[in-house]
């Protein structure tokens, strides 16, 4: 896992800690243990983590120890479809990236005004909105696409929306109160055709 893997990892341990712990615990102190296990765990891909997860709900009553969550064996006896070779060299690379490559430019991300930020890897779904599984060698992964467009931009408004709402809860701010001065002058872009 990498640190882009860390909030989904959050949300597989909330959902352990919140069916297998008894009791509630201090915020301060969940997000502790959380980065506790995370850092134990960080040698496995967050796919691999999410179904040891599912397996431990399926046979244990009390909260794993990290090294317990780390070590779980998954049932491989399900056959999973596989990625084409094609697939398979683009997931490969995408993960080598951690799922974000350089600004595309195409006429999509133009258009949405995404044209200048990284493009991102994201999961695919089916159509009963669950993770598209492959195997992919041993390990069982999430079938993806570079995102693109209108998509991207969406991706973008939820991550600044969630950082705002972080810094907000912390009492922070997220930016600087007044805009940094420029010692040229700002030049707003007008859309061609407009």
């Amino acid at each position: 896992m990498t640190e882009a893997d860390y909030p989904v990892f959050m949300g597989e341990f909330d959902r352990l800690h919140a069916a297998l712990a008894g009791y509630r615990s201090k915020p301060d102190e969940a997000r502790a243990k959380a980065d506790a296990y995370f850092h134990a765990m960080k040698h496995l891909s967050l796919s691999d983590v999410t179904a040891k997860a599912d397996a431990w709900l399926q046979r244990e009553s009390k909260m794993p120890k990290p090294v317990e969550w780390a070590s779980v064996r998954i049932s491989r006896g399900v056959e999973m479809p596989t990625f084409t070779p094609r697939e398979e060299r683009e997931y490969l690379r995408a993960e080598a990236l951690h799922y974000e490559d350089a600004p595309c430019g195409c006429p999509l991300c133009f258009q949405a005004g995404v044209s200048d930020k990284p493009i991102r890897f994201v999961p695919d779904f089916t159509p009963d909105d669950r993770d598209d599984r492959v195997r992919i060698g041993e390990r069982i992964v999430t079938r993806g696409h570079w995102s693109h467009g209108v998509e991207l931009a969406r991706y973008y408004k939820a991550r600044a929306d969630f950082w705002n709402r972080y810094y907000e809860m912390l009492g922070k701010r997220a930016f600087p109160k007044e805009p940094p001065r420029h010692s040229r002058p700002v030049v707003d872009f007008v859309k061609v055709g407009a």
